[in-house]
């Protein structure tokens, strides 16, 4: 039986593709879409269409049986709503039906069809609900076709749909780039607002890109194998596509975490990306693994909801989930608690230190010692959007700093020095023990802070509290109190007010 909407802040999205075709799970209580379900196939529904429009039967079969048993699995999860999003294989196939109608008969369920310019409106809102302040020309590249979409102040503009995926050509055309380079320069000249965006980035979605990014961590020796929000300088990305055109499948193979099934069309991706990067003129390249699905769930969220920044909603989130104390730390009385601290170099960090306080409790349920190393590693690895990879990694010394603890496993610190300077490690370790001393002087509840009040003061770091606080003065809090002086380079005054 079909399965009627529910309460449960569950929702199932099944993205059928011209390549791959894959159901996400999320939780969608919040501003940040949680998966917690994710399996895809690579069936190539859109192979060989462009002959006669017409859907292989053994692609259409496997794409029924993962469909069926998809629909299956989430009503029997009970998921509350479940949508089906098809692009552009279903969109130009004349035999549509034969993939639709069965899948209604066993399901219940409508496949929604969607036109090339919503794939491309939803591409764009995906990665602006993980990028707000995204600027620039995003691309979805997926099987069968690619989608532009110019993005500016929070809102999608121009729009244009290409028939450039790798399924619309052959084997042979594959392996030899250069015979449809000129057909690949012909149809981008057709996306004529595209330079008006030159200097600006360009945010790429899809697999294949997303594969690219990770070779280019691989042969560049990155340690942080994140690929959302990975960026490269224009003019360097150029020449790095100019090799992925040449390597070989042996070669590919060679290389960890690289979609084997995905390799016959790497050096496509490759040549395809060379050739939006010199027609726009980019300032980087940044890699997004947010497209149609969450762009297709943002788009539902009421106005305020989606207001929100998805960092700090996210990081309020796993705060909420994984608390130790039987009652909340709240994040933002924290951080307006320590901010008046911060002197002008921390700000452009203090969002990010604002999700580092609603984080701060995060590595409570493990062993004290290794309590620094296992906030380190986590929230360095956080499934979280919004954050650019040094953002991430200050954020995680910051956390990190706010515990005690050994750092037996190197790693991970080796990785916060890659992409911080040393001044910016300096001040996340200050960061965290401020947050350290305000939980250490009210053993977590950041109610007992009010009346107390820490601050900056004719060079010196203040710490102030009326007469009935007294008894919160302590060894230990002095003592972090005076760490907390000398990593701002500050000496340290404390007093009791009248009253």
């Amino acid at each position: 039986m079909p399965c009627h909407k529910t309460d449960l802040p569950m929702r199932a999205i099944l993205d059928i593709g011209s390549n791959s075709i894959r159901m996400v799970i999320y939780e969608t209580q919040g501003r940040f879409p949680v998966p917690i379900f994710n399996e895809k196939i690579l069936c190539g529904l859109g192979r060989g269409l462009d002959v006669d429009r017409r859907l292989a039967q053994d692609a259409v079969e496997r794409a029924q049986n993962a469909i069926i048993r998809w629909v299956k699995l989430a009503q029997q999860m009970q998921i509350g709503q479940i949508d089906m999003l098809a692009t552009a294989a279903l969109r130009d196939a004349k035999n549509a039906d034969a993939l639709c109608r069965p899948i209604k008969k066993a399901t219940g369920l409508e496949m929604r069809i969607i036109s090339g310019a919503e794939e491309a409106r939803l591409a764009g809102l995906g990665v602006l609900s993980a990028i707000p302040s995204a600027h620039g020309v995003i691309g979805d590249l997926g099987g069968g076709s690619v989608e532009f979409v110019d993005v500016e102040k929070g809102q999608t503009g121009k729009q244009e749909t290409l028939p450039l995926g790798p399924l619309r050509f052959s084997v042979d055309d594959i392996q030899a780039l250069e015979t449809i380079r000129p057909h690949i320069q012909t149809s981008l000249k057709s996306v004529k607002w595209m330079k008006q965006n030159a200097g600006q980035d360009f945010y790429a979605v899809g697999g294949a890109w997303r594969n690219i990014a990770r070779i280019h961590m691989i042969l560049t020796g990155y340690p942080l194998h994140i690929t959302h929000q990975y960026s490269i300088p224009a003019d360097e990305a150029i020449v790095f596509m100019r090799t992925v055109e040449r390597m070989s499948p042996v070669r590919l193979q060679t290389m960890a975490g690289i979609n084997r099934r995905r390799i016959p069309q790497i050096p496509y991706a490759a040549c395809l990306m060379t050739e939006i990067l010199q027609v726009m003129q980019p300032a980087e390249v940044v890699f997004s693994a947010f497209g149609l699905r969450e762009g297709y769930l943002f788009d539902q969220l009421e106005p305020k909801k989606a207001k929100e920044d998805p960092f700090l909603a996210a990081c309020r989130h796993f705060a909420k989930t994984r608390q130790r104390l039987h009652y909340e730390t709240d994040g933002t009385v924290l951080f307006d608690w320590i901010k008046p601290i911060f002197d002008a170099r921390f700000s452009p960090w203090l969002r990010v230190i604002h999700a580092s306080c609603f984080l701060s409790n995060i590595a409570g349920w493990e062993h004290p010692d290794y309590r620094a190393e296992h906030a380190l590693e986590r929230v360095l690895r956080f499934p979280i959007t919004g954050a650019s990879h040094r953002e991430r990694a200050f954020m995680a010394k910051a956390v990190s700093s706010r515990y005690a603890g050994f750092l037996i496993n190197k790693s991970a610190y080796q990785t916060i020095s890659y992409l911080l300077t040393e001044e910016e490690i300096r001040m996340a370790h200050a960061v965290g023990l401020a947050i350290r001393f305000a939980l250490t002087f009210s053993g977590g509840d950041i109610a007992c802070l009010k009346g107390v009040y820490m601050m900056r003061e004719a060079g010196f770091l203040v710490l102030q509290g009326k007469a009935n606080k007294r008894v919160l003065w302590g060894e230990v809090c002095l003592k972090r109190l005076r760490a907390l002086g000398k990593s701002l380079k500050l000496p340290v005054k404390s007093a009791y007010m009248q009253g």
